[in-house]
């Protein structure tokens, strides 16, 4: 009798005004501190503790309030932008050596064809210095673009050691995968090339004592491997470029199936030696 009330459905009534926030990025369900890890679009990592029963009233909203823990990111961009610097510290002084030695060819040379004067060897000897003054300068001076570029999880999951396994995306680019866990520091799983496509899918299937670790990345890419470290897995082409795909083993470990944001859902036939068919839909 009459028009209902609308303020009666709690679905109807919005529980909080809409705002420029960071969104999820990757979620998984950490079952040894009974918590969901939310993995956020600025680059945060929280740990979210859902409130116990019957202490929250759920009759006007679905909305339960939760006091996130923050993960200190900082430390893993501190690993990652360490290991980027040891690399390329080592390609300089390679650079550094190569020079050496040219110039010591070259001094040699000079010296079985009569050598230069004192004037042009001591001039030859300044701009070296000056040479190498200045290569030192630009390597004191050179920030990693990634000091400051943004850096977010992608797909994240946690190992048989209650480490949290996530990838890593900057920019478009991958940043392989990285363990964590309290007390101890981040360590690098799988190394990324320097224009891999980031990760963006990553799941873990335990059979009796052995792993299938299946991975795809935003180019389209499928790969099957026996542990995270793995490079020298099976590998296929999956799906079109595309933002997100994901994959998983059937029940019967028979198929991996697979869907995109592209649109597709396909299944791949997987043999017993772990290889992957062509797709049969």
């Amino acid at each position: 009798d009459g028009e209902p009330n609308k303020d009666s459905n709690p679905v109807a009534k919005p529980t909080a005004k809409s705002a420029a926030v960071a969104v999820p990025t990757a979620v998984c369900w950490h079952k040894d501190s009974c918590t969901v890890l939310v993995a956020l679009s600025d680059g945060s990592l929280v740990a979210v503790t859902p409130p116990k029963a019957k202490v929250s009233d759920s009759a006007e909203t679905f909305q339960l309030p939760y006091t996130p823990d923050a993960f200190p990111m900082d430390a893993l961009r501190g690993a990652i932008l360490a290991k980027r610097k040891a690399k390329r510290d080592k390609v300089l002084a390679a650079e550094a050596e190569a020079r050496a030695l040219a110039r010591a060819e070259k001094k040699a040379r000079e010296a079985m064809d009569g050598g230069n004067n004192d004037n042009e060897e001591a001039e030859k000897e300044e701009a070296e210095a000056e040479e190498a003054a200045a290569a030192a300068a630009a390597a004191a001076a050179y920030v990693d673009p990634l000091a400051k570029a943004p850096i977010v999880v992608r797909s994240m999951l946690v190992n048989a050691d209650t480490s949290v396994v996530v990838a890593l995306d900057s920019n478009g680019k991958g940043l392989g995968l990285w363990s964590f866990s309290a007390g101890r520091k981040p360590a690098e799983e799988r190394t990324a090339a320097d224009d891999a496509p980031p990760i963006c899918n990553l799941s873990i299937t335990v059979l009796g004592s052995s792993e299938i670790v299946l991975s795809t990345t935003t180019d389209g890419g499928l790969q099957l491997t026996n542990t995270l470290m793995d490079y020298a897995g099976w590998s296929t082409r999956s799906h079109d470029a595309c933002d997100s795909i994901v994959a998983r083993l059937s029940f019967d470990c028979s198929f991996i199936l697979t869907a995109g944001t592209d649109g597709n859902l396909l299944a791949f036939r997987h043999s017993s030696v772990g290889a992957i068919g062509e797709a049969i839909v």
